[in-house]
């Protein structure tokens, strides 16, 4: 059985909520924070992979025309397939803790979807994600973004 993820994360853990807690009693004393000292270089895709073989799931690309998908992948593929898809803002780790569970008893695949993650989209195809956005703000009249 797959023990948690290494001791990698939780130094990134730890060290996350040092820097914060430091950031915020340097920044109320109104010192500034950039000559506070450094702290342990934390390789964050390193720890997602080791999240990723402890959830059961390997990375995986495909292309598919100009896109090309980034998706984990886990369990029997002769078992019933569950796909899960992350919200905006979000990633396909954002499931490794659910997918930990479900590779015992199902074929697994959490896509990264365009525009997040790390599935990798041409720049054409952000701009006219971008004009969509700005076509609908424009006929509910409520601006997205701004073109400069």
């Amino acid at each position: 059985m797959p023990q948690t993820p290494s001791k990698t994360f939780s130094k990134f853990c730890r060290a996350a909520l040092i820097a914060s807690s430091m950031t915020f009693t340097l920044s109320s004393l109104g010192l500034n924070i950039s000559h506070a000292a450094t702290h342990e270089s934390i390789d964050y895709q390193k720890v997602l992979q080791e999240e990723r073989t402890w959830a059961g799931v390997s990375s995986k690309t495909l292309r598919v025309g100009d896109v090309v998908w980034s998706y984990s992948e886990g369990g029997d593929r002769s078992k019933p397939t569950v796909l899960l898809i992350h919200g905006l803002g979000s990633s396909r780790d954002t499931w490794n803790d659910v997918a930990h569970e479900l590779t015992r008893h199902y074929h697994v695949i959490m896509p990264d979807l365009p525009f997040a993650g790390t599935t990798q989209v041409p720049a054409i195809l952000i701009f006219l994600f971008l004009m969509s956005l700005n076509n609908c703000a424009v006929l509910s009249k409520q601006p997205v973004f701004k073109i400069i």
